[in-house]
């Protein structure tokens, strides 16, 4: 391994480390109600907007970080990898990122300019729009994604296997969230697992770059 491509790896575990713990800390804090009055709106703005922000953030880091995974798999690495690369980086474009913008940037303007339509509005995009359909799609494939992430991590053996667990987890909570006895336990914060999920192969894609170095410096040594 190259001092370059060290240096790649060493950033691209930092930024899925980072993402991955902004992540977690804007769903803990994710807001888990949408006004239904007028008069709700910009109190809600208020505390989510700024949430979004940060998990906005947390979605281009570990975007960013993705890739560093299948450098730490190396050879070990199949298009199964590479499929659930993929998958997880549309997924979060269209699922969290997309959403991000409305809450930070959209919202916000609609409540100074149409406080009282704003709330129609939303409903409207929500029941059949291009947007909708998109946010919807990028919800499964993220779901999907994460669980091909998972089955190509167990295949390669490189990364923490608890990693694999927690991506599984992920989809297993996401059905449960939508299920009427545990909606109101889990809720919107399922998504905790999966950034758990990337910051503990962010930390493994930085140990890894080391462990490469200290191995090729030995080596040296040796010579």
């Amino acid at each position: 391994m190259t001092m370059a491509n060290r240096k790649v790896m060493v950033l691209s575990g930092v930024s899925l480390i980072a993402g991955g713990t902004a992540g977690i800390v804007a769903h803990v804090l994710h807001l888990q109600y949408h006004p239904a009055h007028p008069a709700e709106v910009l109190p809600y703005i208020a505390k989510s907007a700024p949430v979004h922000v940060i998990l906005f953030a947390a979605v281009l880091l570990v975007m960013f970080g993705l890739p560093g995974l299948l450098a730490r798999q190396g050879e070990k690495s199949t298009l199964v990898g590479l499929a659930g690369v993929v998958l997880a980086f549309f997924g979060l474009m269209f699922a969290e990122g997309m959403h991000c913008v409305l809450e930070f940037g959209i919202y916000p303007a609609m409540a100074h300019s149409v406080p009282n339509e704003i709330i129609g509005i939303i409903d409207k995009m929500y029941a059949g729009s291009p947007y909708s359909y998109l946010e919807t799609a990028g919800s499964l494939i993220l779901l999907l994604g994460a669980f091909v992430l998972g089955i190509s991590i167990l295949q390669a053996g490189v990364l923490p296997s608890w990693t694999a667990w927690s991506l599984f987890a992920t989809d297993v909570a996401a059905v449960l969230a939508f299920l009427p006895p545990t909606h109101g336990l889990i809720g919107g914060r399922f998504p905790v697992l999966l950034y758990l999920a990337f910051v503990g192969i962010g930390y493994s894609v930085v140990r890894g770059a080391g462990f490469e170095q200290r191995i090729q410096a030995k080596l040296a040594q040796g010579a």
